[in-house]
């Protein structure tokens, strides 16, 4: 669930009636974990990206298909059309072809637009393996939304092919890094020396991690259970220490009965 207000979504409405037994998740289950306020996380990933452009740098961000990258696209084009993201000499290039039809999903039902992309006059471009060298060779300073958004594979994998010689560019990951993944093992190991289709990538880029989480963390996990007050918890999908640290929480301060089963 999410309790905040996203630019991609709403926050989770609170159910009216009476609920027996709440199935809960816990990826942020932990008692430290924290979620920066949407416009902190967006103004730090704003600033990190104009410094890069500043520095003759370009900057990839890996996203997931669904959410995390409408989320991004639309926190870009608030802050471009703010003037605060200088997209002087610049542009934006999509790519991935889920994310392509995940954003068409996203125009027709939801009220949170993506067709500013591929729009003229705007310079957010969607781009695909048969026009991606032209975008490439076409002088301009870019920031890469792509796809997968663990480097597990997609059209990111290209890009960081293109980024990783280049010390004044910048990899920002947005999503979390399962561990084994290539994402995980640069952010989390400091892996900077991979091979990328049987091609030895040394990658100089600075890397950084915003977090556009669109799940809730601890005290707000807290706050809207104590506002539908189950009879029973169920705690899944988390880390085993993040899974004991929320029925801890739950029981010790709701009261409420919690169960964090063995998988």
């Amino acid at each position: 669930i999410n309790t905040r207000d996203l630019r991609s979504i709403e926050r989770a409405e609170i159910p009216g009636e009476d609920i027996t037994v709440s199935i809960m998740e816990s990826t942020y289950g932990g008692k430290s974990d924290y979620l920066p306020p949407v416009r902190e996380r967006d103004w730090i990933l704003v600033q990190k990206i104009n410094e890069t452009l500043r520095r003759g740098g370009d900057v990839l961000i890996p996203v997931f298909a669904i959410g995390r990258s409408q989320e991004v696209l639309l926190s870009l084009y608030q802050y471009y059309k703010s003037g605060a993201l200088d997209l002087h000499n610049s542009e934006v290039i999509i790519e991935g072809k889920m994310l392509d039809k995940a954003n068409r999903i996203y125009n027709r039902f939801n009220n949170r637009k993506l067709n500013f992309i591929g729009k003229k006059r705007e310079p957010f471009h969607l781009v695909n393996y048969l026009n991606r060298q032209e975008y490439l060779e076409d002088g301009m300073r870019k920031i890469i939304v792509a796809t997968s958004g663990m480097l597990t594979g997609g059209s990111a994998m290209e890009y960081i092919k293109y980024i990783a010689p280049n010390p004044m560019s910048s990899l920002i990951f947005v999503g979390y890094q399962a561990e084994e993944t290539l994402g995980h093992r640069i952010l989390n190991e400091g892996l900077r020396n991979f091979m990328v289709d049987n091609e030895e990538v040394n990658l100089l880029p600075e890397v950084d991690h915003i977090s556009y989480s669109a799940h809730t963390y601890y005290p707000l996990t807290l706050k809207f259970l104590r506002e539908i007050m189950p009879e029973r918890v169920i705690v899944n999908h988390g880390d085993p220490e993040k899974s004991c640290d929320l029925c801890a929480g739950i029981e010790k301060r709701l009261k409420i009965d919690a169960l964090s089963p063995v998988n």
